[in-house]
């Protein structure tokens, strides 16, 4: 079990190959933001994975994001539904 805190955690613990990861916390947010990370990595798509959270922007975020959302769980998806706005217009 860890504390989901953007998921960097969790991720770093899958090198170990454990049987099962839970990651939990306070502010569902940061569990909506692990789910972003675990859909463009299924998705094969580290070039994505980089330029949001590597460079931390890109004019591509909406299109990225429609491809994803289908990956995403329904809390996850309303909440990157009703911010990923927000996250254009910081730009």
């Amino acid at each position: 079990m860890t504390i989901t805190s953007a998921g960097c955690n969790a991720l770093d613990y899958l090198l170990d190959v454990p049987a099962h990861i839970h990651a939990v916390h306070m502010n569902y947010r940061q569990n909506a933001l692990l789910e972003l990370k675990l859909a463009l990595i299924r998705a094969g798509n580290q070039k994505a994975l980089f330029e949001i959270f590597g460079l931390g922007a890109t004019s591509r975020l909406q299109v990225i994001y429609v491809e994803l959302r289908v990956h995403l769980g329904p809390v996850a998806r309303k909440d990157w539904d009703d911010k990923i706005s927000y996250s254009i217009r910081a730009r």
